[in-house]
Parts: structure tokens; C-alpha cells; sequence
């Protein structure tokens, strides 16, 4: 991760399956965040399916957030920036 070129680290929706149950993969997610943000990336994650899920997302300190919970895919000439995950309203 730290020679990628890029500002921010998608994390796959895989990383999120079991978040809620298994304190190894919330571990393993939070060790993502950590780690991408010391090299000065920010995050964002897949998957974000349900306020359970971006409650957690928050609590570790997920930048971005992308999922069915916080929206419908929409073209891309509609999007204009990325939705922060700390500004979704329920």
C-alpha cells in the first residue's frame, strides 16, 4: 500500500461480510483504516449495507462509504464527489 499512487483505498465489500460477529475481521478492517491513513490515503468501503454496518464503519474511522444503505448506483456523470460516511442521514 505504500508505494500505490493513489489518494484513496477502496476496501472490498468482502473485508465488511462478517464485521458485526467476528472481532478478527473488524480487527483486520480497523488495521486497514490505520494503516492507509498513516500513509496519508483516506478510505473507502464497499458494501455498506445497513446503519449496523456504518455505525461500525464510523467507529473505526472509515472516510467513505459506498453501499445500497447510503444509495443507488447512479451514473457517473451524476455523481459529483464521494458521500462521507459521517454525513449520511437515517
Amino acid at each position: 500500500m505504500r508505494n500505490l499512487p493513489v489518494d484513496v483505498v477502496k476496501i472490498d465489500g468482502a473485508f465488511l461480510k462478517n464485521i458485526e460477529s467476528n472481532p478478527v475481521d473488524f480487527a483486520l478492517l480497523q488495521s486497514i483504516n490505520e494503516i492507509a491513513h498513516l500513509l496519508g490515503k483516506r478510505t473507502v468501503a464497499e458494501h455498506v449495507n445497513s446503519e449496523s454496518i456504518r455505525q461500525l464503519l464510523e467507529e473505526i474511522g472509515i472516510d467513505y462509504g459506498q453501499g445500497y444503505y447510503l444509495g443507488r448506483p447512479e451514473p457517473h456523470g451524476n455523481l459529483t464527489e464521494l458521500g462521507s460516511i459521517r454525513s449520511q442521514q437515517t
